[in-house]
């Protein structure tokens, strides 16, 4: 375990406020009541599993599309479990009918932008019994399997809740290309107020086991070099709040003063939360 680096130079120097903006995290499953919800989407330049991949055949079917200036309806999502799956989906990828454990209308599509669309299923309390690791978007309109996500193994039981599966695809146009306009309903993202209530306990919990500020080694360790300023580059934590420094910084230090780090979260397009840091002087 790393030690906590309590030095008189980062107190002296450094002192964290912070600024909290509530927000979903696409990409998590949150629990409200009896409603499950799970989204799937693309992370760029990331291998990863739950990833969203578009078929090869969706892509030339979509070039085509674009050209002759049509359109197409997303209108299933097929839920199957495959026994040896690989370990990320791949764009060749298909599914066998005795893989296939349910099929289920898309019922609420909406535009994130214009490159970027979301499309909702829901599986209610009387779906089930089944287990299922695999996903894809499926258009009966031209019989082709569209996009493909590979969740966690999940069991979906009849009498034990609401399962609200959702995937975003992201493509050039695609609003364009679906002929999608609406506005996506907060329900297809996550349960807000109860996200926001898990980043809040979760700050709170590691600023009662550690305090509000807490670095980890020489993480943003301040120290004096000539007429300057290092900050060690590392990691700590703001009133509950994750930081990192991935290079040292230097700083101009003419006259005395106090070096203070404000921490606060930035909101990305799709909900995501991303704390940035920014050094003043006073």
């Amino acid at each position: 375990m790393k030690k906590k680096n309590s030095s008189f130079s980062r107190r002296a120097f450094m002192k964290g406020t912070s600024m909290l903006v509530g927000g979903a995290a696409i990409g998590s499953s949150a629990y409200a009541s009896e409603i499950k919800t799970v989204v799937a989407q693309k992370e760029s330049n990331k291998k990863d599993p739950a990833n969203i991949i578009i078929t090869n055949n969706a892509r030339l079917l979509f070039s085509k599309l674009i050209v002759n200036s049509d359109i197409i309806t997303c209108d299933e999502i097929i839920f199957g479990y495959k026994s040896f799956r690989n370990s990320c989906p791949n764009k060749n990828e298909t599914i066998n009918d005795n893989e296939i454990v349910y099929r289920s209308d898309v019922v609420e599509q909406a535009r994130i932008d214009n490159n970027s669309v979301i499309f909702t299923t829901i599986l209610s309390n009387t779906v089930g019994d089944f287990i299922f690791n695999w996903v894809g978007l499926y258009s009966t309109e031209y019989d082709l399997l569209i996009a493909i996500n590979y969740p966690d193994v999940t069991i979906k039981k009849e009498d034990d809740g609401i399962l609200i599966q959702s995937m975003i695809l992201e493509y050039p146009e695609l609003a364009k290309l679906t002929n999608i306009t609406n506005k996506p309903k907060t329900w297809q993202f996550e349960t807000v107020k109860r996200i926001e209530q898990i980043d809040h306990n979760l700050s709170q919990m590691i600023i009662d086991q550690n305090g509000k500020s807490w670095f980890i080694d020489d993480g943003f360790l301040v120290s004096k070099q000539d007429n300057n300023l290092k900050i060690h580059a590392g990691y700590g934590y703001l009133d509950g709040i994750r930081i990192e420094l991935n290079k040292d910084v230097i700083l101009d230090f003419s006259k005395d003063e106090y070096v203070y780090l404000d921490v606060y979260y930035k909101e990305l397009a799709l909900g995501e939360k991303k704390s940035h840091t920014k050094n003043r002087f006073e």
